[in-house]
């Protein structure tokens, strides 16, 4: 039998670069409406037309995790995300510098490191996603952490060029 995992979807052809989700998640997790400290981000590349929303992928093997010299940033197997726990943030943004997605972010009021953990199950951008461009939807048969990399296929074809997670390891 096959896992079954629930994850985090994006249909950029859908998005519209509004920037609800942005707004929404900052507003979810720090009570203010900043995108700049939101946990999922729209990229806009205007001269392909392209608006697409990055969250944290989950990598099978996270070059985030990987590049943190704590163990502030690990994989929380509850749920299955990666995390970054505030507490043992020591603010080095080695884990945002390895991110080849962008999807992790510092915060300059804490000095801590976050990015998007799915708000544990429940995304509070989904819900409010008007164009529907963001879907938190099961995934099968992939393995719980593999069947969330199929995003990254998806971003990848979007934008190529992008840098390859073997490059930000090494």
């Amino acid at each position: 039998m096959s896992q079954r995992v629930r994850a985090l979807t994006v249909d950029w052809t859908r998005c519209t670069g509004c920037g609800v989700c942005e707004l929404v998640c900052s507003f979810t997790h720090e009570g203010y409406f900043n995108p700049a400290l939101s946990r999922i981000r729209v990229f806009r590349i205007h001269e392909r037309g392209i608006h697409f929303p990055v969250a944290c992928l989950d990598c099978v093997d996270p070059p985030c995790v990987a590049a943190c010299p704590t163990t502030a940033c690990h994989i929380d197997q509850s749920v299955p995300v990666v995390r970054v726990e505030e507490r043992q943030c020591i603010g080095c943004r080695e884990c945002v510098a390895a991110c080849p997605f962008g999807a992790a972010h510092f915060n300059p009021f804490t000095g801590k490191a976050y990015q998007c953990d799915m708000c544990s199950g429940q995304p509070a951008c989904v819900p409010q996603c008007y164009p529907g461009a963001l879907s938190f939807e099961p995934v099968e048969g992939m393995g719980v952490r593999k069947g969330r990399n199929h995003a990254e296929r998806r971003v990848r074809s979007a934008l190529p060029g992008l840098p390859s997670t073997e490059a930000a390891t090494a």
